[in-house]
């Protein structure tokens, strides 16, 4: 006498490969690359607002944030809200702002091509402590960053951004 296996019934099968697709799904968005939508003109001219981004969550738990990438990272007033920002000084760096809003490391000019500059009335000194980074907005005359809050600690960094996926017309890489 030959016996049949009993094989799942075609719902059964089709609802077990969504739940799979499904935890899949959670998996990559928690721990691999994570959408981001960008709120507000802080970032201009290199990312500007309604840009949708892929931000890559996998490099910062190997090393730490390198100078020129742009981080996403929670507020530090605690509103549950993210902002994305660019890394500009590293644990033990001295950052120096001047009235113009140029930057000046390790007295050492920082030559950024991506900034727009506005005279933002103030200078501004600090050492940048350990564990931690300096970020500022490259539309520095419209951006909290921190010269107002301080370094944000790299245990809050989400991850960086790494891939601009809408609109069309600047799909690409991201520098």
């Amino acid at each position: 006498m030959i016996r049949k296996k009993r094989s799942l019934t075609p719902l059964f099968e089709n609802l077990l490969l969504i739940a799979i697709a499904i935890l899949i799904a959670f998996f990559i968005r928690s721990y691999i690359i994570h959408p981001f939508l960008i709120p507000t003109a802080s970032m201009e001219p290199t990312i500007k607002i309604g840009d949708n981004l892929l931000i890559e969550k996998v490099s910062y738990r190997f090393r730490s944030p390198k100078y020129g990438e742009i981080v996403i990272f929670d507020n530090p007033s605690g509103d549950g809200r993210r902002l994305i920002k660019r890394v500009i000084g590293v644990a033990g760096d001295h950052i120096e702002v001047t009235d113009d809003g140029h930057v000046i490391i390790n007295e050492e000019p920082l030559e950024e091509s991506y900034a727009r500059y506005q005279d933002i009335g103030q200078a501004f000194n600090y050492d940048v402590p350990e564990d931690t980074v300096f970020v500022q907005g490259d539309n520095r005359g419209n951006s909290q960053d921190s010269r107002w809050f301080g370094p944000i600690p790299i245990n809050t960094i989400i991850g960086k951004a790494v891939f601009r996926c809408w609109p069309l017309n600047r799909f690409g890489f991201i520098y």
